[in-house]
């Protein structure tokens, strides 16, 4: 991607969010990975440290790359790259840009690897993603302990996450890293407005119209859509309607956001035809995608699988019963066959093909009349690549052979491999298309011969090393036509830059897409078409109508939130523990310091926000990888900590059983605490009142099994991490601090992230099969572990020898007794006597 060339409201930006800690949120496509790269650039100096925090490997390998075009030298530290801490300790001793995982960090910081007074400030991509994820806080709680001048900067390309629910989301990502000002760039700002105007493209809007029988089966999907949202209503009377509306279940993102509005407990217990509603409805959206964006043929496909699928048809709530249904059906075979009952192809063409057709060949003709070919680049962006093939394919082919292409394949592909039509149709005899991949033979022979002056090869090099595997080449001629699938913005604006194409078609709308090339021609400068094409009164309008609003909405929110963000300075103060105990070793009771508290916590716990709470409140933090357990308050005190979505799965998977069983075989007092929120409903059972008769299906029936199997695992109940961590104090009150060295199933902080290996103890069969004896407990047991390394070995010990071993004739006559004691003697004795047998002995009756 081409950094050069920093815009005014980019410069803005940077400037701002340098200025003070802050939290910065800014529209859709206006290329946030150019401005992250900007305000990396100065840090690039061993002079300085700073950490990005919040990146995957994609966007981190995307930042190197950009900052190392520049002569700099950013580093990527990561569990994959390296796993010593000397090694590590000497990276943050060396300064520049670090792009770390937060689960590192957090290790270095807790251990004091990390130097945190030279550290000049914290920088979080995708700021949005701290809604679900505490880490990042903690990291800045850290951080805060011993630097307080250093800048914490938060950076968020999607308005939209801040839209959902009613708390201010904004406002708890703020107080999260102790953020004091919110930067809001939305697109109608008047700097961004006034840069894109300075210098806009040539911009000619292409409205299609859809054909009558394309819209029919239109207005039939609405219908269905609709029907099926009413009766999810009807199911679920507490949801909110406007989450149901038709514009709302056109929109890519509709699965995430009803996710989030049912929450994830409801949703795992919601009613069978509730799920199977919200299934039909994603059936719903693909067909009224593929509609406007497949041709024909694979629609037609579509709906003939829908319609004999055995599974489909079996547990559909009723809307392929519906006359809208029906005539849905109809119009597809229509749009094949044609309206009579003959059965030869009529194949109606996509209308935006034709448009599509109509706009290169005007391309075309001006191409002709330029000197240098390679300024008449054309570039198409498309939803996916099999989109950009059909097109290729529909320019080289025409549309009667390519359907009639796409018709005869998949009347003739095997049935049982499930190979639709655009899949075979990619395998024909068809011009293939050429993704760009420099891995590809073809392309690495084409690199070759231009590298060795072979005037036959006309594709130019410098396009192929830098354009990405989602593109497909229209032909190996200049100018150049490429069909490049929207994908990351890093890649499409690297493209833009690479192809510096002079036409750009727009063939699928797409918002974030628009404003890259926004972007693209206020950086570039140069003489730019833009084609942008819709159909006219159709769904894909409304869904391009409904994205612009829905930011529109999000962007006015955090604007009135702003307005009365209030954020307080003490929020990172750490508390000391209201329970201390002082130490009581010294002699004469001489008064001392209070012994601060200290927990172990797993290293995965950190994903929640009770270790950052603990931290707050004054206690200790000991990350390592427990095998049992998630928290070890003392030597005999382990807490498995469960939410309730997580209690349902373990109990339905069986791992809960298990981590009680380990839980109890190694600590004394193993606890489950289960934390929910008072704010969310929740129910343990399907049914609203309790059934006479036990089913083990039912998460109750499991939960009080697991009290009877278990007597010694307590159960309890918070209302939270808060309440949470305030239990921990009082459980700890009074207790000596864990050891982790004296602990069982315990990895070392260093080894719980790269490489976890469980060495148990025990023998935890035998260990519970001695148990069983008679006079052994958990109180006595290791007079026995310590002389005896197995059972065979105290079975062939005398009592006087178990005696003089274990000091305790009592538990030496008790085991002796009754590895000793036969039963069929005493049968013998009984019968002898006259009398019955134990009832233990008895025959039952058949």
């Amino acid at each position: 991607m081409d950094c050069e060339g920093i815009l005014p409201y980019e410069f803005e930006i940077v400037e701002q969010a340098l200025s003070e800690n802050s939290l910065t949120v800014i529209a859709r496509g206006l290329c946030l990975e150019r401005i992250f790269t900007h305000m990396l650039k100065p840090f690039c100096v061993k002079t300085s440290l700073v950490l990005v925090l919040n990146c995957s490997k994609e966007d981190s390998q995307c930042f190197v790359d950009a900052l190392r075009q520049t002569n700099m030298s950013p580093c990527i530290l990561t569990t994959e790259t390296t796993s010593s801490a000397g090694e590590r300790e000497r990276i943050y001793r060396s300064g520049g840009v670090l792009f770390v995982t937060t689960r590192i960090l957090i290790l270095d910081m807790l251990a004091n690897r990390l130097p945190c007074e030279f550290v000049s400030g914290i920088f979080i991509y995708q700021a949005e993603k701290l809604l679900s994820s505490h880490q990042e806080g903690f990291v800045i709680r850290l951080y805060r302990q011993k630097n307080m001048t250093g800048r914490v900067c938060a950076f968020s390309e999607s308005p939209t996450a801040f839209l959902h629910g009613s708390d201010s989301r904004a406002t708890r990502i703020m107080r999260q890293i102790n953020a004091k000002k919110l930067n809001i760039w939305p697109r109608f700002r008047v700097s961004v407005s006034q840069c894109f105007e300075t210098f806009a493209p040539e911009v000619f809007e292409n409205q299609t119209y859809l054909t009558p029988l394309m819209k029919r089966i239109q207005n039939d999907v609405i219908e269905l859509i609709k029907a099926c949202c009413a009766e999810i209503k009807r199911e679920n009377p507490n949801l909110q309607p406007e989450e149901f509306g038709v514009e709302n279940v056109l929109t890519y993102d509709f699965e995430r956001r009803i996710r989030w509005v049912l929450d994830p407990v409801t949703f795992n217990n919601v009613s069978k035809k509730t799920s199977q509603l919200l299934a039909d409805l994603k059936t719903l959206r693909k067909l009224g995608h593929c509609l406007l964006r497949k041709d024909c043929v694979t629609f037609y496909n579509m709906i003939s699988e829908i319609r004999k699928s055995e599974t489909v048809f079996s547990n559909n709530t009723g809307w392929l019963f519906l006359k809208e249904a029906d005539d849905l059906f109809v119009a597809a075979r229509e749009r094949v066959f044609g309206s009579s009952d003959k059965t030869d192809n009529v194949f109606e063409e996509n209308p935006k093909w034709q448009a599509f057709k109509k706009i290169i060949g005007d391309i075309d003709e001006e191409n002709k009349k330029l000197e240098d070919k390679s300024n008449g680049r054309v570039f198409i962006g498309v939803r996916d690549v099999t989109t950009g093939e059909n097109l290729r394919n529909y320019i080289y082919k025409g549309g009667a052979e390519l359907l009639k292409q796409k018709w005869t394949d998949s009347q003739t592909a095997n049935s049982e491999t499930g190979v639709g039509s655009d899949q075979v149709a990619t395998s024909s005899s068809l011009p293939k298309s050429r993704p760009l991949l420099r891995d590809q033979p073809e392309i690495k022979r084409f690199l070759q011969a231009r590298s060795n002056g072979d005037p036959s090869a006309t594709l130019p090099p410098e396009v192929l090393r830098n354009l990405t595997e989602n593109v497909v080449i229209h032909s190996d001629e200049e100018p150049l036509t490429v069909y490049h699938a929207y994908s990351s913005s890093y890649n499409l604006l690297r493209s833009l830059f690479k192809l510096k194409p002079r036409y750009i078609v727009l063939y699928d709308p797409q918002v974030e897409f628009v404003r890259q090339v926004e972007v693209y021609s206020a950086v570039s400068r140069h003489k730019l078409r833009v084609y942008f094409m819709v159909y006219k009164d159709s769904l894909e309008e409304q869904i391009f109508l409904t994205s612009l609003q829905k930011e529109k909405s999000a962007f006015d929110r955090l604007i009135d939130e702003k307005a009365s963000l209030v954020i307080p300075d003490n929020l990172f103060e750490r508390k000391s523990p209201s329970k201390s105990e002082p130490d009581t070793r010294n002699a004469g009771g001489a008064s001392s310091e209070p012994v601060i508290p200290r927990v172990i916590v797993d290293m995965r716990e950190f994903r929640s926000d009770l270790p950052p709470m603990l931290h707050q409140r004054g206690i200790d933090i000991e990350p390592v990888t427990l095998e049992v357990g998630d928290y070890v308050l003392s030597e005999d005190l382990c807490v498995e900590r469960k939410s309730v979505s997580d209690l349902i799965q373990s109990l339905n998977s069986g791992r809960l059983y298990t981590q009680a069983t380990a839980m109890c075989r190694l600590y004394k007092k193993p606890i489950l605490l289960i934390e929910f929120d008072p704010n969310k409903p929740f129910n343990l059972s399907e049914k609203a009142s309790i059934s006479r008769e036990l089913s083990l299906n039912d998460t109750q029936t499991r939960l009080s099994l697991l009290t009877v199997h278990f007597p010694s695992l307590k159960i309890v109940w918070s209302q939270g991490a808060a309440q949470t961590a305030d239990l921990f104090l009082d459980l700890k009150f009074k207790k000596p601090q864990p050891d982790v060295s004296k602990l069982p199933g315990v990895e070392t902080a260093e080894a719980s992230i790269f490489e976890v290996s469980f060495d148990s103890r025990f023998n935890f069969a035998s260990r519970d099969l001695l148990h069983k004896l008679p006079g052994v407990s958990a109180r006595n047991d290791f007079l026995l572990y310590d002389h005896f390394h197995n059972l065979a070995q105290i079975a062939e010990t005398e009592e006087e020898d178990l005696k003089s071993l274990t000091s305790n004739a009592d538990l030496s006559k008790s085991v002796r007794s009754f590895l000793d004691h036969s039963h069929k003697a005493e049968l013998s004795k009984a019968r002898a006597g006259g009398r019955k047998p134990p009832v233990k002995f008895r025959q039952t009756r058949k």
